[in-house]
């Protein structure tokens, strides 16, 4: 999908969130510390957008790591499958009321009912639009996940982790509402197409049949109130009281058939048809749906500034951390614990198998220096940007390992701990109770480095906090 200002600002809102909830897992304390170090680096100048954009550029250098584009793209297939379910049932529709034999006509009060219909919901979702969209108790961010979910093929990971997007909520009738418009379009659009397509190539013969007593006077006056519109521009358009009363008919046997020697006069009522369906079926929905989707922009627009997430961010990036005295003496116990967990060099290894978390260093030409004993074939990625799945199919093929076999994790020595590689770890450990495991933080850029000093403490924390035996923090040799 191409990076429109909508589209880019929808993603910039997903990962926002993403990362926002990901962030609870940590401590208030680790978090103001390392936002903190990227908000000294920011200018003051950029636009609160943009530092919220620099920032998440900050903690996620390789942006496919993040699930806004993806989930942007998906909601972009959704959309074109959206209307093409309104093409086809608009057609199919129009296709059903205009079936024409020859043996009856096609009765134009139904085609009169379908446009009160389209002009009754048209006003009913201009009436939501106006009042605001209220959050219906039976609506969920799940079951719209899993509802557009049926309508798209292949990988639906990126839907599920906008099921659990709770700072998007908000949005989420707002989506509804203009997925509706599209849905509606495309109905309208495809029906009056298919109307004139008939008309084209078929010889069709309209009249009016109702059970009800109306006269051919009362119907005369409806219709003509519905072609006020146009009337001025197009007369012919306009039916006659002379064609409503020869195209009444009745289906009894032997009824009247008045309008059967003049089979021509029946087709006048096409014209009448499809301005009728342009005027209170397509144009007012095509009004709506613009309309709506500006405030759908606008919303979007300024959601980034409402999200609860974002104030707080801003009081990390641009204040300066002050720890209470309680802080500190937790920090100083703390930094008994941790002292044990100091980072150890990378021992030799006869044999490892490597996890690359959120893909760290992968397929890098400098990582035989660092890790000597890596196999390709012993090399899994797993975490960041990999679903769910992937992670499960790791821990799977690294189940009920040899004792003497150790695990070698490679993660970013930048990136915090988060729960996600708490919950990893913790799954391996249960299938592989005596197995070492090695935590290794590099810095994966162009060139393979060991990690700053200044990363290690909070993956000392994190060591600390998992409290299990074989667990190490190991620190990388130089590549040179």
């Amino acid at each position: 999908m191409s990076s429109s200002p909508h589209t880019d600002s929808f993603a910039l809102l997903v990962d926002f969130d993403w990362q926002n909830q990901r962030d609870q897992q940590l401590s208030p304390d680790l978090l103001h510390q390392r936002d903190r170090r990227i908000g000294l680096s920011l200018s003051a100048s950029l636009p609160p957008r943009e530092q919220a954009r620099a920032w998440l550029a900050r903690l996620h250098p390789n942006s496919q790591e993040l699930p806004g584009q993806q989930i942007t793209q998906r909601f972009g297939w959704v959309t074109a499958a959206i209307a093409l379910l309104g093409v086809i049932t608009g057609i199919s529709t129009f296709a059903g009321l205009l079936a024409y034999d020859g043996s009856q006509r096609i009765n134009v009060l139904l085609i009169l009912m379908l446009v009160l219909v389209q002009l009754l919901f048209t006003l009913l979702s201009c009436a939501v639009a106006v009042r605001g969209v209220p959050s219906a108790p039976w609506f969920s961010s799940g079951r719209l996940a899993g509802l557009l979910s049926l309508l798209l093929p292949g990988d639906k990971s990126s839907l599920s982790l906008f099921h659990h997007q709770h700072g998007l909520r908000p949005l989420y009738p707002w989506l509804v509402l203009r997925f509706s418009q599209f849905f509606a379009c495309a109905f309208s659009a495809s029906a009056l197409l298919c109307l004139l397509l008939n008309v084209t190539v078929q010889d069709l013969a309209f009249g009016w049949s109702t059970t009800l007593q109306i006269s051919a006077t009362t119907l005369h006056g409806l219709v003509s109130t519905l072609a006020l519109p146009w009337q001025a521009f197009f007369p012919s358009a306009v039916p006659s009281l002379e064609l409503i009363e020869q195209s009444r008919y009745f289906r009894l046997a032997g009824s009247a058939q008045s309008g059967l020697d003049n089979p021509a006069l029946l087709g006048q009522w096409w014209p009448f048809i499809a301005l009728c369906w342009l005027s209170y079926a397509l144009l007012p929905r095509i009004v709506l749906a613009i309309w709506i989707e500006r405030r759908w922009r606008r919303r979007l627009a300024g959601q980034l500034e409402q999200h609860p997430g974002f104030q707080p961010l801003f009081r990390r990036l641009h204040r300066a951390w002050v720890g209470t005295a309680s802080e500190q003496q937790e920090g100083d116990t703390e930094a008994v614990a941790t002292a044990s967990h100091a980072a150890i060099t990378m021992p030799k290894l006869k044999a490892a198998k490597v996890v690359h978390w959120a893909d760290t260093a992968y397929g890098h030409p400098d990582l035989r220096q660092i890790v000597p004993t890596l196999d390709a074939d012993d090399s899994y990625c797993a975490g960041g940007g990999h679903g769910l799945d992937q992670d499960e199919a790791v821990i799977e093929a690294f189940s009920h390992l040899p004792d003497d076999l150790p695990v070698v994790i490679l993660v970013k020595a930048w990136e915090p701990p988060l729960a996600e590689l708490q919950d990893f770890l913790l799954d391996l450990r249960n299938l592989n109770r005596h197995n070492s495991f090695y935590l290794l933080p590099i810095n994966p850029g162009q060139k393979l480095e060991p990690a700053e000093s200044k990363y290690l403490p909070q993956w000392q924390h994190f060591i600390t906090r998992m409290d299990d035996a074989h667990l190490h923090l190991v620190k990388a040799a130089d590549a040179d």
